[in-house]
């Protein structure tokens, strides 16, 4: 019986970690950021292909074979951000210039951290006819 939408056992904290490891990053603690560019680097997206029988152990499987097949670096950003939500943390992610080139960072929080979306304004309109 799964125990939520994506997982047929919930992941224990000490897989996550060890996945968070393949991005970069030590622990849920570490605070630092990253970019695809330095997944690549690390080879993340080879190294999720390593360990796929133990990714496949965790998700139910119509789920798998969406988000298992053909691992590139956007499929790798979101099964970090579904593996981190199971144990109250995401991925912040903003759009950042660097060496004039338009990245997107990423960086692990907690999901009570506080930071937020803006909010739009609301417009009023008011239209009458006379």
């Amino acid at each position: 019986m799964p125990t939520n939408q994506l997982f047929k056992i919930m992941p224990d904290r000490n897989f996550v970690i060890e996945l968070l490891q393949l991005y970069g990053i030590e622990d849920f603690s570490d605070t630092h950021f990253f970019t695809k560019d330095n997944l690549d680097e690390l080879n993340t997206v080879d190294n999720l292909n390593d360990i796929l029988d133990k990714l496949n152990e965790y998700y139910i499987p119509c789920k798998a074979k969406t988000y298992l097949k053909d691992i590139n670096l956007k499929r790798s950003v979101v099964i970090l951000r579904q593996f981190l939500r199971c144990h109250n943390y995401t991925l912040y992610s903003k759009e950042k210039f660097i060496n004039g080139v338009k990245n997107t960072v990423y960086q692990v929080i907690q999901n009570n951290d506080g930071i937020s979306t803006p909010k739009k304004k609301d417009k009023s309109i008011l239209i009458s006819f006379d």
